[in-house]
């Protein structure tokens, strides 16, 4: 084989005390390489690249430090939301003391729900909370939902809205449904941070689907409220420690089957109604009777709640 010019001035830059200590394959291949691509055409460029490389994973870290806090913007805290989201947890803790028969699990659930969304810096949707329950019960859930949601809005140096739909099923459709949409708008424009919807169930069937405005994840009109939904079942009473997975298909059921034998259910179809529930059921809880609220009703004054309810309640026309 013929000899590579210059070979033997690099075979002399290779030291003999390293290709002793190499394995001949090696020491064959360390050769070929000297040869073939001398060491002096690569002078300078290990320090080039190490010192390109810096900057650059520098800007590759910063890259996924700002990718990590922008897609975790909503559980970052300022110092000031902090101190609404404990004055929040502390009127919730009273007022589970006010109603000592609930079911552990509802507290739980819907203090989860609520201190994310309370605390987050930006909102990316509503919070939407729905809750159920027998005619037992009736009293006991009006009187929780509005305790739940002042305190919610009064966290936040507000007061709730409440709407109830008890007998308006009868009434003209869009008629209803302009009158909750003109009084949720002007409510939330004016600062509100939660509002109640009382019997869901009596509202006419079309009117209800307004809700896919306020409750359609990202795209609602407003995604800083929270808002209460109460469906009264007509059962007598419900069984105890039903799971989530049965309360949600109970109340599903329920409402499909009241709309669906409405005296009107106009425009209302399965699929319009399976994308109503699948907005406004983010989180369904069974209420139990309080013999306390089944009783008196609700009394005394409630955090953000105006102690005249009948002046925060839309009236049928």
């Amino acid at each position: 084989m013929g000899s590579i010019p210059g070979q033997s001035e690099m075979l002399g830059k290779v030291p003999y005390s390293t290709l002793l200590c190499l394995p001949s394959s090696e020491a064959g291949t360390h050769l070929h390489l000297n040869l073939l691509y001398p060491s002096y055409l690569f002078k300078g460029t290990k320090s080039f690249l190490w010192k390109l490389g810096i900057p650059i994973m520098g800007l590759i870290a910063a890259l996924v430090i700002w990718l990590y806090f922008v897609g975790n913007r909503e559980e970052l805290s300022s110092p000031g939301m902090e101190k609404v989201t404990e004055s929040f947890l502390e009127m919730l803790k009273e007022t589970q003391r006010r109603f000592p028969h609930q079911e552990p699990q509802l507290w739980a659930r819907s203090t989860v729900l609520l201190k994310k969304h309370l605390g987050a810096t930006t909102h990316s949707e509503p919070s939407i909370l729905m809750f159920a329950a027998a005619l037992d019960a009736e009293k006991t859930m009006r009187c929780l939902s509005r305790s739940i949601a002042g305190a919610y809005a009064s966290a936040l140096g507000s007061t709730a809205v409440e709407i109830d739909g008890s007998g308006k099923n009868l009434l003209d459709s869009d008629k209803v449904k302009m009158e909750i949409d003109q009084r949720l708008s002007s409510e939330f424009n004016e600062g509100k941070k939660a509002a109640v919807i009382h019997h869901f169930q009596d509202l006419p069937p079309p009117s209800t689907l307004l809700f896919y405005k306020y409750c359609d994840h990202e795209n609602a009109a407003f995604k800083d409220v929270s808002l209460l939904i109460t469906i009264l079942l007509t059962e007598e009473r419900l069984q105890t420690n039903m799971s989530f997975p049965a309360a949600e298909e109970k109340v599903r059921d329920f409402l499909l089957k009241r709309f669906f034998e409405a005296q009107d259910p106009g425009t209302m179809n399965m699929d319009k109604l399976s994308g109503l529930w699948s907005r406004i059921a983010h989180l369904v809880l069974l209420v139990g009777p309080e013999q306390e609220y089944e009783e008196n009703g609700c009394k005394g004054p409630v955090s953000g709640i105006p102690n005249d309810i009948d002046g925060n309640v839309l009236h049928s026309a």
